[in-house]
């Protein structure tokens, strides 16, 4: 990241990363589709970043499927590194350069 704004009280501003493990993609993808209605969604549920997890989401996978993300903060002038195959998001906070996605690389190694 290169640039963060200021939050408003005064402290920088960063993007939080929710990594998941590769062996639990699966039942993301089952997760979200179950969310959205059939036809609701173009292509992979994941690919296509239309869905950003929510807190209430994420406490949900957890407790239902056993599927929760390794949360990362980044600051400026640092990179957060996805291991190939685990899907991701990020969020900006405070007006971090980044931008809110869901990812899923094509190999699985993590």
């Amino acid at each position: 990241m290169t640039y963060a704004g200021l939050a408003a009280n005064g402290l920088p501003g960063y993007a939080t990363w929710h990594i998941f493990k590769a062996d639990d993609v699966e039942k993301l993808r089952e997760y979200l589709s179950a969310k959205h209605a059939e036809g609701d969604i173009l292509g992979d549920v994941i690919h296509n970043q239309q869905t950003f997890l929510s807190p209430s989401m994420l406490q949900e996978l957890r407790q239902k499927h056993g599927v929760y993300p390794y949360v990362v903060q980044q600051h400026v002038g640092e990179a957060v590194f996805i291991p190939a195959g685990c899907a991701h998001q990020d969020k900006v906070l405070e007006q971090s350069s980044g931008s809110p996605l869901i990812c899923l690389p094509h190999s699985s190694m993590f």
